[in-house]
């Protein structure tokens, strides 16, 4: 994660996102629809935060947004400016120009997922082709909020780049577990037991979270923080060495 993503309250998406965010269908139509119609600003605000300080860093601006609401703007400088909005060189917003919000994604469009790692959940979306390459629409969840929030625009070969994503999200999850398991071969004991802990230090966090609203949470007597009291004693209780 960047330092910079830190400094701006401004760049997340809402505590209770719109129902709209709920759904990748209508998160990528929009986004197509919004790169297609040069409405950056409105893009950046519903694009990742990671993708946001991307744009503010190569837009040359620490501001909310480096794209003005300004409709004296040449259209020709705010289709330069939407390169910002994708991560490679590639010819994917091209394709953007025959986008058809009525046919090519649809509720009835399929959603494939890939789940980088244990806070990473994308969603990919096809909507365009042409000859042998597919215009590809990447989303970002926030998982607190559950929104999800535009983040890239690829053009691939379809079979080759959804050959490692997943129809369903349960799915993503357990393609995630394997290929951990594949990545943990190599790992020496004292490896194995460090990544364990952490393992079970953030499914902990993400059972107390889910709890949270439910039961208070007790406030130590000595004003110490419990939780760190905790995450110490386990990792202590493991062997692990100190540095």
């Amino acid at each position: 994660m960047m330092a910079g993503q830190q400094h701006s309250s401004s760049l997340l998406p809402p505590a209770t996102p719109p129902a709209a965010q709920s759904d990748p269908h209508i998160v990528a139509s929009l986004a197509l629809s919004l790169l297609q119609a040069d409405a950056l600003s409105t893009l950046f605000s519903i694009s990742s935060p990671l993708l946001q300080e991307r744009c503010l860093l190569l837009g040359g601006t620490n501001t909310s947004s480096p794209f003005p609401d300004n409709e004296t703007e040449s259209r020709s400088h705010a289709r330069d400016l939407r390169t910002l909005f994708q991560w490679q060189a590639d010819h994917a917003l091209d394709l953007v120009s025959k986008f058809d919000a009525g046919r090519d994604i649809t509720p009835a469009s399929v959603i494939y997922y890939r789940m980088w790692d244990a806070e990473t959940l994308h969603a990919s979306l096809p909507f365009s082709e042409a000859g042998s390459t597919t215009g590809v629409v990447v989303l970002e969840q926030d998982l607190k909020t559950r929104a999800w929030m535009y983040h890239n625009l690829l053009e691939v070969a379809e079979a080759a780049f959804l050959g490692g994503w997943e129809t369903s999200i349960e799915s993503a999850v357990e393609d995630l577990g394997r290929r951990k398991a594949v990545a943990d071969v190599g790992l020496s004991g004292e490896e194995r037991r460090y990544w364990d802990l952490y393992d079970t230090c953030v499914e902990n966090e993400k059972a107390e979270q889910h709890t949270s609203d439910k039961e208070p949470q007790a406030i130590p007597d000595d004003g110490e923080d419990g939780d760190g009291d905790d995450y110490w004693s386990s990792y202590d209780a493991a062997g692990l060495p100190s540095y």
